[in-house]
């Protein structure tokens, strides 16, 4: 992704997904952990290079998913001398036993 670039994406009731920066940095907006730092979905979150997000949907079936939107803030280099930022997101059935545990959800 080039600077200022964003790409949205839907987490449905009953799934959840994990976010890692790979290269550059990222700006999350809609809700998710980064680290220690929980943020509410009207907030943006920063992640940076080897930066993980846990971003859960929604518990209850009948809700609206929750939309995030990922924007990139900074480029680096990566191969062929391009500059870029790159994330990749893995979304799974929600598991309430995985995940942080020493941060509470925000509702």
């Amino acid at each position: 992704m080039q600077v200022g670039a964003s790409v949205s994406f839907a987490v449905n009731p009953g799934r959840m997904a994990y976010l890692l920066c790979i290269e550059g940095a990222i700006e999350l907006g809609g809700g998710g952990a980064v680290g220690d730092v929980q943020c509410a979905p009207t907030q943006v979150c920063k992640a940076e290079r080897h930066d993980a997000v846990e971003i859960q949907g929604p518990t209850d079936r009948d809700a609206a998913p929750v939309t995030v939107t990922v924007t990139a803030s900074r480029l680096e280099a990566v191969e062929g001398g391009a500059q870029a930022a790159h994330f990749m997101m893995f979304e799974m059935k929600q598991d309430p036993r995985g995940g942080r545990g020493d941060l509470a959800p925000i509702k």
